[in-house]
């Protein structure tokens, strides 16, 4: 998978996310990661055992009705165990679900994995703390540190509630059969599930409005400058890299003709239909601070809550996309005069910035053109280009962008994304600001 639309990974230097990629390992690509093959050699070891003792059985004459039947049993409980096997069966047997498809179910199994591999995360605590000797657990017992280990266990369970309704929803919205999800490939990528998970606080939570306030606010006022010139109803904006969606949610309310959430992530994109789903009909508890042991003030500090209080009414303009941004065509151009793009925490996920600078070109070309940026230049892992403020600023005038406003980042507030204010670490970016226009 690209780099590309990652926020939280990429973005968020909060201590939950250090902790989150420590609770897997390698992300599944088109072959076997480690633990799938470890998986597969520990299945063909103990597959070898049983042969040998069911050799060893027929070379002492015992009786073949009776070892026959425990041989298929003892060989058919040890494939039961071997999540791998369905990546084989995927990967040698022909199937008609595109990849698309294949993604959406995988997504869904990864929601449903949560709670078994969050609590299986957890239990490495205990685990650990059993380690020690006996005086040393002792003492960890006064200050009641297993007590809050169980109590970590009890809030993954409360979690586990909202994501399985979550994948409920999906499977019924997308008519997802038993036999499909049986094809399901198993994902170590549980932080992605959290990531999903943590990010209704940040768009959906009164915690999160300190952080989502000022960036709303400097669209809102961004929208207005454009002018006169820019109704209403002939334009179109785009908001590329939408997470959970409550920028485009909120500019939706503003009224355009066409508003478009275009998210890379299947798992993100899943997490904000549910926003909408007429299965979102419970007060949800979320606890999204217990993914981590690190930086906590407090018990209190770390099982604190956010409520997801039911669906809410989309607004008719706007459409929710599970695409790539650089593929991304406008639907129904006909009548659109303006094209607004909106890049949020976006621009510094590309592997290749001259990709999103393509797209955009595309898809404002022959429109009234308008770009409106707010976000930081942290780039990811294996970018192929790092340009800094400056740079950007060149490479807009050399697509053909002129400047309507660009604010100093130093003189500016700093903003949190996804940073725990009540924690001992916490982190905050200075984010390029720019509006732009481009004519037809």
């Amino acid at each position: 998978m690209k780099s590309e639309q990652k926020k939280f990974n990429q973005n968020n230097p909060s201590s939950i996310q250090v902790s989150l990629k420590k609770q897997e390992g390698l992300h599944p690509t088109g072959n076997m990661n480690s633990r799938q093959q470890k998986e597969l050699s520990e299945f063909l070891t103990k597959t070898s055992i049983i042969l040998i003792t069911y050799a060893l059985l027929l070379v002492f004459n015992v009786n073949t009705k009776i070892a026959f039947p425990i041989l298929i049993i003892m060989v058919l409980s040890n494939a039961y165990k071997l999540k791998s096997l369905s990546f084989l069966f995927n990967k040698f047997v022909k199937t008609d679900i595109s990849s698309h498809r294949a993604e959406l179910i995988n997504a869904v199994k990864s929601i449903q994995e949560y709670n078994a591999k969050t609590k299986k995360w957890n239990s490495r605590r205990r685990s650990a703390y059993n380690q020690m000797s006996g005086h040393h657990k002792d003492i960890g017992n006064k200050i009641g540190y297993l007590a809050r280990v169980s109590k970590v266990e009890q809030a993954i369970q409360e979690n586990s509630i909202v994501l399985e309704d979550i994948a409920k929803s999906a499977i019924q919205k997308y008519n997802i059969e038993p036999s499909e999800m049986r094809l399901a490939v198993p994902s170590v990528q549980n932080f992605r599930v959290i990531e999903s998970l943590c990010h209704y606080q940040r768009d959906w939570s009164s915690v999160g409005e300190k952080e989502v306030a000022p960036i709303l606010e400097f669209y809102k006022k961004g929208l207005s400058k454009l002018g006169s010139n820019v109704k209403k109803s002939n334009t179109a904006v785009i908001v590329p890299g939408s997470g959970l969606g409550r920028v485009a949610h909120e500019i939706g309310l503003e009224g355009y003709q066409q508003v478009h959430a275009v998210e890379y992530s299947m798992l993100m994109h899943l997490f904000n239909e549910f926003v909408y789903s007429e299965q979102n009909n419970k007060n949800y508890t979320i606890y999204p601070y217990i993914h981590s042991y690190s930086h906590h003030i407090s018990e209190a500090n770390q099982l604190r809550t956010i409520n997801l209080n039911g669906s809410r009414p989309k607004p008719e303009n706007l459409t929710l996309h599970n695409a790539d941004f650089r593929k991304f065509e406008l639907p129904n151009p006909e009548g659109i005069e303006n094209v607004i793009i909106v890049t949020e925490f976006f621009i510094d996920t590309a592997e290749n910035v001259f990709e999103y600078l393509d797209s955009i070109s595309k898809l404002v070309q022959g429109k009234n053109g308008y770009w409106i940026n707010l976000g930081p230049l942290k780039y990811g892992s294996a970018p192929k280009i790092e340009p800094n403020l400056e740079e950007w600023k060149e490479l807009r005038a050399l697509y053909g962008w002129k400047d309507i406003e660009e604010v100093d980042p130093l003189k500016d507030d700093l903003i949190g994304y996804l940073t725990d204010k009540k924690s001992l670490w916490q982190g905050n970016y200075g984010v390029a600001r720019w509006i732009s226009k481009i004519s037809k």
